[in-house]
């Protein structure tokens, strides 16, 4: 029995010490409005994006990272009904530009 014991106490260590790691190094995102990304985009605070096209063409993401939150702190998504409209979008002609410039 006291062999029991001891491995629960080994597998319930080991759970909270995976739990903990999974924690410090999951990324950091938050969901945001469309609204809220062509804001950051025109005032030229978006240090970097990406769209992404899911399995079921044509909804999709577009990821994208704030100047002052730098590449590895807070990652923001929004989620489109239809990434060719944000490619086709003013907003993706002032995404090429940023990233160019």
């Amino acid at each position: 029995m006291k062999k029991t014991r001891g491995l629960g106490a080994y597998f319930l260590i080991i759970l909270v010490v995976i739990g903990l790691w999974y924690i410090t190094t999951a990324t950091r995102s938050s969901n945001v409005r469309y609204g809220d990304f062509s804001k950051a985009i025109k005032n030229g605070d978006v240090l970097s994006a990406e769209i992404h096209q899911n399995a079921e063409v044509p909804t999709g993401s577009v990821t994208y990272y704030l100047k002052g939150d730098g590449k590895n702190g807070q990652r923001y998504v929004i989620y489109v009904s239809d990434v060719n409209d944000v490619e086709k979008s003013p907003i993706r002609s002032m995404m090429c530009l940023m990233m160019a410039g």
